[in-house]
């Protein structure tokens, strides 16, 4: 794919399957995360960001945690988007989701 990666490709037997996360490229796709994450909505398909640096939260940043410092924190994060994953997902729905993310992310 060529505005997106796998983050755990060959390593899902290491992986508890509860999430499936794709790295995007959002600004290689010229579209914000919310704006890809509606148009997944669109088609009924949730998405969900994982995971939200702890030190973005206001308790952190007023005790003078700076984003600067975390970089690989925040690239993680802002390119990080969770598709549906979990063991009663049908294989049209799966069928459905991979099209959706062909479509959308490319």
């Amino acid at each position: 794919m060529k505005n997106c990666k796998i983050i755990h490709k060959g390593q899902r037997d290491q992986s508890s399957n509860h999430l499936y996360i794709l790295k995007v490229n959002f600004k290689k796709l010229g579209l914000t995360r919310g704006k890809v994450m509606s148009l997944f909505k669109e088609n009924e398909i949730g998405t969900q960001v994982h995971y939200i640096p702890v030190t973005s939260q206001p308790y952190f940043k007023n005790k003078g945690f700076n984003k600067n410092n975390l970089r690989n924190s925040y690239s993680y994060y802002e390119g990080a988007l969770s598709i549906p994953l979990y063991y009663d997902l049908t294989y049209k729905q799966q069928t459905h989701v991979i099209n959706q993310v062909k479509k959308i992310i490319g």
